[in-house]
């Protein structure tokens, strides 16, 4: 699901869901076959795309003062 909230297009979003984030210090990854913490990057990959892609956009946000879903207006560009 691609995010939107303070995103302005299918690009960026996708540039941001295939960044790595680097799991190290505390947030390292507990590996049952050495049973330690390793130092890790996780992240998503996208290696083959099909020739029809549909994408699902995360247009809905929770506000934590109202606790209820709020739907994001904000403007989403994308190029055929």
């Amino acid at each position: 699901m691609l995010q939107v909230k303070n995103i302005s297009s299918v690009h960026e979003s996708l540039q941001i869901l295939t960044t790595a984030e680097s799991m190290d210090g505390d947030n390292a990854i507990f590996c049952e076959t050495c049973q330690c913490k390793q130092d890790m990057w996780l992240g998503t990959r996208l290696q083959e795309l099909p020739s029809t892609l549909v994408l699902t956009l995360n247009r809905f946000d929770f506000d934590y003062e109202t606790f209820q879903r709020v739907k994001l207006n904000s403007s989403f560009e994308f190029q055929l």
